[in-house]
């Protein structure tokens, strides 16, 4: 599809326009709270009144009735000297009439309590639809300032270089030749509004019965959907959206749906680590997201923090990522993309090496990569990278690998796999990046993987190569 426009100043006005729009749907949803904080303000300040009229009332009623029981234990005797008592009758109407008023009054407290109820419930259902209202606003003038910016600035430079004579007639700058001419990548920015999204497309894990489950990864502009699928019938477990903004990508989470058949297995927490890693392989620098009440402390335990919090409703939780895994493949491939390997000769033997410095195996999506020398597949490897991080920590603190090995056998079977037997992993570097050059594919892949899951990465221990 072809766009042409005649000055480049619409679409300034444009954006300045979106971004008008979005601002005063903000001052109009402040001008909301504020006249939802008065109408509460006011509704609490009446309590104090109606329970004042409840109060005198029942004091009203303790006095009258005070007089009632005083008149009649009161008496006089005649002139026959018989005594009589008096008549009180007046008094008893009075008693009643408190009576009344104090019915009167706890109706009307009842009625002002139910009332402040329905405004405050109102409220609650208000302030999470305000939330995802404002995240949308916030989101959709970022994303379509950001492309029109991009746009402009395409435009303009093709202007400056192409501008046609002004004897010619000329329809209008075309704006998708215009862009792709100052760079390429722009139309497809401007089209799907988001940047290339990176996903692990098969994520795995344990559930509480201790049996394996996989969920799928999938994404569409910018939306990274996850699908569990039993009996044929596809689940959708979560929604994350990766939101490209000029400081850095940031990952909302949009839904955590966990289908019946997996409730009793605890894995929400699996679900935000799948969400964490897809933030993390592409470079967010931060994930959150929207919890009522009942879940805040859910999202604290996996070490989210809080703001915006609104008593009785929820709040906003977050957790900052620090992650360059994106970027630093790129450059990683970049190193290597004009690389003569006829020039790696020099030898530097074993070396610890961060993985993410390391060109990522093509098949890492793949489910029968992870499950070629294993059934379990990829969840094996990922035990595997634990157990032979703990087992360089007790060497660190002075245990010898015989030791551990008698202690836990496993551990040092993992240590092995990564270290002492002859299957080295082989790298080749070119300045600060590697590439796998034979083996330890699978294991330099589930390293990478476990740094998306946990933010951790653990150096792996490999022959080096280096380019003279």
């Amino acid at each position: 599809m072809k766009f042409y426009i005649d000055k480049i100043d619409a679409l300034k006005e444009l954006e300045h326009s979106i971004h008008r729009f979005c601002i005063n749907n903000e001052d109009i949803i402040w001008h909301i709270d504020s006249l939802v904080e008065t109408r509460i303000d006011n509704l609490k300040k009446l309590e104090s009144y109606f329970q004042s009229q409840l109060q005198i009332a029942e004091e009203n009623k303790r006095e009258a009735t005070a007089n009632l029981y005083s008149c009649e234990s009161d008496s006089y005797e005649d002139e026959d000297g018989n005594s009589h008592g008096y008549d009180c009758s007046s008094f008893m109407e009075v008693v009643n009439d408190c009576r009344k008023k104090i019915e009167k009054a706890e109706e009307n407290y009842s009625i002002y309590k139910r009332e402040l109820q329905s405004v405050e419930s109102s409220i609650f259902e208000y302030h999470p639809s305000k939330n995802r209202f404002k995240a949308t606003l916030e989101s959709e003038n970022d994303v379509a300032r950001d492309s029109l910016t991009q746009i402009i600035n395409g435009a303009e430079d093709y202007v400056s270089v192409s501008l046609p004579n002004s004897n010619s007639n000329f329809p209008g700058l075309g704006l998708t030749e215009a862009v792709a001419k100052i760079d390429p990548t722009m139309i497809i920015a401007a089209t799907v509004g988001v940047a290339e999204i990176i996903v692990v497309s098969m994520f795995s894990f344990f559930g509480l019965g201790g049996s394996l489950f996989s969920v799928s990864n999938k994404s569409k502009k910018g939306l990274v959907t996850t699908t569990f699928t039993e009996n044929g019938t596809e689940h959708i477990c979560s929604e994350l959206k990766i939101e490209k903004r000029e400081t850095g990508n940031i990952g909302k989470i949009v839904s955590v749906n966990i289908p019946p058949s997996l409730q009793s297995e605890k894995i929400g927490k699996h679900l935000i680590n799948n969400m964490e890693a897809t933030c993390r392989a592409n470079g967010c620098k931060e994930i959150s997201g929207w919890a009522n009440s009942a879940n805040v402390d859910f999202y604290q335990g996996l070490n989210y923090q809080t703001r915006n919090d609104i008593k009785g409703s929820g709040a906003e939780v977050f957790k900052p990522l620090d992650s360059k895994y994106s970027s630093t493949q790129n450059n990683a491939k970049l190193a290597f993309e004009d690389a003569n390997e006829l020039s790696f000769k020099n030898n530097t033997g074993k070396q610890e090496v961060n993985p993410l410095h390391i060109i990522s195996p093509d098949e890492i999506n793949e489910e029968k990569f992870w499950k070629q020398h294993d059934k379990d597949g990829l969840e094996r490897y990922i035990d595997q990278i634990e157990k032979y991080d703990k087992c360089k920590q007790l060497l660190k603190n002075g245990n010898t690998i015989e030791e551990i090995r008698k202690s836990d056998f496993k551990m040092a079977i993992a240590y092995d796999n990564f270290v002492s037997k002859g299957d080295t992993i082989r790298l080749l570097k070119n300045g600060d990046y590697y590439k796998i050059n034979g083996s330890g594919r699978h294991r330099v892949a589930a390293a990478q993987i476990y740094f998306l899951r946990t933010g951790r990465a653990i150096p792996i221990e490999a022959e080096i190569t280096e380019n003279r």
